[in-house]
């Protein structure tokens, strides 16, 4: 059966919708938690305008250890009505890494479910079906011989992966027969690549770190599994991107931070944004927030618009703080809201057709562990901008910003 909810606290929705500055055209709709959850991790909106909210809970369903993670996920309506919630997983730690929804409006995810055998643990990837009442439909294991570092799903719902073995990393598009058909290995020096996108030709944008250089790093890799192109960018220091974008024409955004700010003139040291042609040339690229500030998940709107958040500090104390923010296709910021108090990340934002913005988020509650919570942003794509504000994310980063705290 479902999971009941709680609401969450008033203190806490109060916080939520605090405005950090005034003017905007941004408003914060409504916010929602899921009960016991410990993580929020991906959020995607179906092709029926539902919203699902993924990530890892402490609850366990009968049968399972109630002291380790299970993953779970809830489906909110389009006006934030709770309409089911499920808890599946193995014996061990469970994670969720990425989710979607199938042409009738199932919830489609990619876990890693943890078993021990013989007292060694093993990590297997699944496909998990579940429909709009909360029931999973189909569960199927996924065969392969290299370790999962990154998944993701295109429009169409089409898995795609990055692996690792003894030959360096490697992707795929296809999983037939239940075995992860993996193609060549890839001739890239980077840390830890992640899917930042994937196109409707079958291509999929990789972002994280070079090595040994530190350069923020984006890749286009084609459907037969090749390197088109890549793309560096960076300061002397440790420099990171996190997540990418595709717009209608072809052009790539990329997010992440700059350990000097040096990447656009006048930058601080924090989040930046880069637009790159089909052909991965640079076409700008934009530093903004607080130095420490750092931007980790982005989605482009039917209009055009990037809409990233992140992460900066210096808002409303000096505790670094959530943000999103709206910026046009020549990166000129139009809107921004932001959040404040107890909010401990934003890990993933995710749009509607109607200028809504959906964002993952997770809040501390006071034994130290985080609620799962998912807000509806709402906001006017042709609005002219405003002050820089703030709304989440938390990430694992190879590297840190020079000015940032402790990592989450």
């Amino acid at each position: 059966m479902p999971e009941s909810r709680r609401p969450i606290a008033a203190a806490t929705v109060a916080v939520l919708a605090t405005v950090i500055s005034q003017g905007h055209a941004a408003t914060i709709e409504w916010v929602r938690t899921v009960a016991n959850s410990r993580f929020a991790n991906d959020i995607h909106v179906s092709r029926d305008g539902d919203v699902l909210l993924a990530g890892t809970t402490d609850v366990a369903p009968p049968g399972l250890n109630p002291l380790l993670h299970d993953a779970f996920v809830s489906r909110f309506s389009p006006a934030g009505e709770p309409l089911a919630t499920t808890v599946f997983g193995g014996e061990l730690e469970d994670q969720i890494w990425a989710i979607t929804s199938d042409s009738v409006g199932n919830a489609v995810v990619f876990t890693m479910l943890t078993q021990e055998v013989a007292k060694d643990r093993s990590k297997t990837p699944n496909l998990v079906r579940i429909d709009h009442a909360g029931q999973i439909v189909s569960r199927s294991e996924l065969k392969t011989d290299r370790a999962i570092v990154s998944a993701g799903f295109d429009q169409f719902g089409s898995l795609a992966v990055v692996g690792y073995g003894e030959s360096g990393y490697v992707t795929s598009r296809t999983a037939s027969s239940g075995e992860i058909e993996w193609t060549e290995p890839l001739a890239i020096d980077v840390q830890i690549p992640s899917i930042g996108a994937l196109d409707s030709k079958g291509s999929m944008y990789l972002t994280g770190t070079s090595d040994p250089r530190g350069n923020a790093y984006v890749a286009k890799v084609g459907s037969s599994g090749g390197i088109e192109w890549d793309f560096e960018r960076g300061t002397t220091s440790c420099d990171y991107a996190g997540d990418a974008a595709v717009d209608l024409f072809g052009n790539v955004y990329a997010v992440g931070f700059d350990n000097e700010g040096s990447l656009d003139t006048g930058g601080t040291n924090g989040a930046f944004l880069s637009k790159l042609t089909p052909d991965g040339e640079l076409q700008w690229t934009r530093n903004f927030g607080s130095d420490g500030s750092w931007a980790t998940s982005i989605e482009v709107d039917a209009w055009g618009n990037a809409v990233v958040i992140g992460i900066a500090g210096g808002f409303t104390s000096s505790r670094f703080e959530p943000f999103l923010a709206v910026f046009d296709t020549h990166g000129e910021l139009r809107d921004s809201i932001g959040l404040g108090g107890g909010i401990r990340s934003a890990r993933s934002v995710s749009l509607d057709n109607w200028g809504n913005a959906y964002v993952a988020l997770n809040a501390f509650q006071a034994s130290g562990q985080s609620d799962g919570l998912v807000a509806k942003i709402r906001y006017v794509p042709e609005s002219t901008g405003m002050s820089l504000l703030v709304l989440t994310m938390a990430a694992v980063l190879p590297c840190r910003p020079a000015s940032a705290g402790p990592r989450s």
